[in-house]
């Protein structure tokens, strides 16, 4: 049921020169541990106590952490390809795009998957609508509204609402209907969030990304 490696591939569908000054990792995170696995194909991934996280940015967290749920996941990852704003958006908002692509499970298995059976952009109604033509430069705000389908929940909706940085760029992501494992509800309507911050650094994507949910009892 984890999700956040496949949010983090997706990011992986961009490349374009960056002029801008950015930042580095290592002024980011001076003393990080792990360093080798961040910088890992698949990153890293962890799933511990609320206490015990510590890689995302406060302001970040702060809305997820603030929030009563029973499972949390967060991932950090370094891409080496240099990219800019508009190019993440474009590649993040083509969501037809995601249908048909393989995904490789981590730790050197020979195992692969399918990212989702199906995913489409829908209106506030829930009927599926085509992407939209791709952007000349990243909107400051934008909402909108997914559908996928995987073997796990089935058909599922979310709300994505992304706000755009000089150098960044974050998307919240909630369910817009409740989560079914066959007939059977398992997390609420706003049950599930996840935060995904995406920052240009030098000579380099950092993809960063908190998940949380509530499992009804």
């Amino acid at each position: 049921m984890k999700k956040l490696p496949i949010v983090l591939f997706i990011a992986f569908l961009c490349l374009k020169p960056v002029r801008a000054q950015l930042r580095t990792f290592d002024t980011i995170f001076p003393n990080i541990e792990k360093k080798a696995e961040i910088f890992s194909p698949h990153g890293l991934v962890q799933s511990e106590r609320i206490s015990s996280l510590s890689l995302l940015d406060a302001s970040i967290a702060e809305p997820v952490l603030a929030r009563n749920f029973s499972v949390m996941t967060e991932a950090l990852a370094v891409i080496q390809k240099q990219t800019d704003c508009t190019r993440l958006y474009n590649a993040l908002g083509n969501i037809r795009g995601l249908n048909g692509r393989i995904y490789q499970k981590p730790a050197g298995s020979e195992n692969y998957f399918y990212l989702f059976d199906d995913i489409s952009r829908t209106n506030s109604d829930l009927a599926p609508i085509a992407d939209p033509v791709p952007a000349a430069a990243a909107p400051t705000q934008d909402t909108f509204y997914i559908r996928l389908k995987d073997n796990i929940f089935g058909y599922s909706y979310y709300r994505v609402d992304m706000t755009s940085y000089d150098a960044s760029l974050l998307y919240t992501i909630t369910n817009y209907r409740s989560l079914y494992y066959y007939f059977v509800p398992v997390i609420g309507r706003g049950g599930f969030t996840a935060r995904l911050y995406l920052e240009l650094i030098d000579k380099a994507c950092l993809p960063t990304a908190l998940r949380a949910s509530t499992c009804l009892t």
